[in-house]
C-alpha cells in the first residue's frame, strides 16, 4: 500500500532501497508521509523519507530524501516523481515517472506495476528502468514478481523474487509482513537477500484519513 519506495529504487548503488508492498494512490491533499530504515549486511545504513500529495488517480506527486551511511561515508539522494493509475479493472496498472539526483547528475526513472486483485491473494509484477543524463552509461533495471496474501484484517504477508541490473545482474528474494496499526499508520517490514542479507522497517502515515 505504498507508492514511493516501490518505484524510487535502483538509480544508485543500493537497489534494495524500496519497500516490499504494492502501490495505491494517495488520499486527497498532503496526505502521505513515509519513513524507512534499512540495514544491508550490518555495514550499510539507509534512511528514506517520503512526502506525497494526492490530487487524483493521475496526479500523485511525491518527493523523497535519502541518507546513505556506508564505510564512514554519507551520501544524499533527492527524488521527485509522479505516480498514476492508468488502468483499473480486473487488473490495475500503475506508472511512475521521476528524477533522482545526488546533486552531481540526474537520473530518469520509469516504474510500472501490474496487479491482479483477488479476495485472498494479489499477484503483482513490478519493473523500474533508470537512465542517467550523461554519456557512456548503461540502462539499469529492476524486475520484481511476487504475491501479497491478505490475512486477518489489516495484516498482509508478501513474498517476492527479483532481478536487478546495476553494472551487473543479481537475483534476490524477500519476504515481508505489513500491519495496519491504526487508521492513520501502517507498519512495513521486510527481510531479504541480494548479494547480502538485508532488513527493513518502515512506517506510513496517512493524514486526514
Amino acid at each position: 500500500m505504498v507508492v514511493s519506495c516501490v518505484f524510487l529504487s535502483c538509480a544508485y548503488p543500493h537497489p534494495d532501497a524500496m519497500a516490499l508492498d504494492t502501490s495505491e494512490v494517495f488520499a486527497p491533499g498532503l496526505s502521505d508521509i513515509e519513513v524507512y530504515y534499512r540495514n544491508r549486511g550490518g555495514q550499510n545504513h539507509i534512511i528514506t523519507n517520503i512526502v506525497g500529495y494526492g490530487a487524483s488517480r493521475w496526479w500523485n506527486p511525491y518527493v523523497s530524501f535519502e541518507l546513505n551511511f556506508e564505510n564512514q561515508k554519507t551520501t544524499y539522494t533527492l527524488g521527485l516523481a509522479n505516480f498514476s493509475t492508468v488502468y483499473s479493472a480486473d487488473i490495475d496498472v500503475d506508472i511512475s515517472v521521476g528524477l533522482v539526483t545526488q546533486f552531481k547528475s540526474f537520473i530518469l526513472e520509469i516504474g510500472t506495476e501490474v496487479t491482479y486483485p483477488m479476495k485472498v491473494v494479489v499477484p503483482y509484477f513490478q519493473s523500474v528502468l533508470t537512465r542517467p543524463f550523461h554519456p557512456n552509461t548503461d540502462l539499469n533495471f529492476r524486475i520484481n514478481a511476487g504475491a501479497l496474501f491478505k490475512l486477518k484484517s489489516g495484516h498482509e504477508l508478501l513474498a517476492q523474487v527479483s532481478v536487478v541490473h546495476v553494472q551487473k545482474t543479481v537475483a534476490g528474494y524477500a519476504a515481508g509482513y505489513n500491519v495496519q496499526l491504526s487508521k492513520l499508520m501502517e507498519l512495513i517490514t521486510e527481510i531479504g537477500y541480494r548479494s547480502v542479507l538485508y532488513g527493513e522497517i518502515g512506517f506510513i502515515w496517512t493524514l486526514g484519513a
